[in-house]
């Protein structure tokens, strides 16, 4: 996302700011996090397993699929498929590529070229992303094979496709879910699916605010009044 311009004439001495939220893992990085989310993904593949992300249908998720591709391409992964399931998802994938103004620089400036923003148009091109609206679209069962890796919500594991797939591949060891939301206790999430064979791992991807940018945001643009909203 682009960077907000904390020197803008419309942000100093703003009538007030609105802080919505903090990261609720300041001591964790988003880019090392995503690192290690590619890492453990590519590790599985390679074992034959299979990988299940939960997740929203938007945000973060299109930083996966770009940093994901990248790995898996140069660990000679480039025949296993990504599979996005969600009633928005073609919709979702959609609107990223149009919505630039929201973009870092470089991501915008490729709009012009013309070349799409993001790299998942290319991914579903080459068929390597296929995203459907949920498992009982026509073409799933004859585009589906593994080893795989499902991005489906809810990230609670409490509705949705995700459901399926616990019961589905919950039990093999080869096989990994990975928690990418901060916001969700995932020990909590996998209870009602114990005792569960596959592997899980907490990999929190947080992009919000931490404690100290917070502090430098409001000592910057100097706001008349703060405030704090739970959302």
């Amino acid at each position: 996302p682009k960077s907000m311009d904390k020197d803008s004439p419309a942000l100093k001495g703003a009538d007030c700011l609105i802080m919505t939220a903090l990261t609720q893992t300041p001591t964790q990085m988003p880019d090392p996090m995503i690192g290690e989310f590619c890492r453990l993904v590519v590790e599985t593949l390679k074992a034959s397993g299979n990988v299940l992300v939960p997740c929203y249908p938007s945000g973060i998720i299109y930083d996966l699929f770009e940093c994901l591709s990248q790995q898996m391409d140069m660990n000679g992964l480039t025949t296993v498929p990504l599979f996005f399931l969600s009633p928005v998802a073609d919709s979702s994938l959609a609107y990223s590529n149009i919505m630039a103004e929201w973009l870092s620089t470089a991501k915008h400036n490729r709009v012009y070229l013309p070349e799409e923003p993001f790299v998942h148009g290319a991914l579903q091109r080459g068929g390597r992303l296929k995203a459907f609206p949920s498992l009982e679209a026509e073409t799933v069962h004859s585009e589906y094979r593994q080893p795989c890796v499902v991005f489906c919500g809810h990230p609670s594991l409490r509705c949705g496709d995700v459901v399926h797939f616990l019961q589905l591949w919950g039990a093999s060891q080869q096989n990994l879910i990975v928690f990418t939301e901060p916001s969700f206790n995932h020990q909590a999430a996998l209870a009602p699916f114990q005792p569960l064979a596959m592997k899980f791992v907490h990999c929190p991807i947080d992009t919000s605010l931490n404690f100290t940018q917070a502090r430098k945001l409001v000592r910057d643009i100097k706001p008349k009044k703060i405030g704090r909203a739970h959302v």
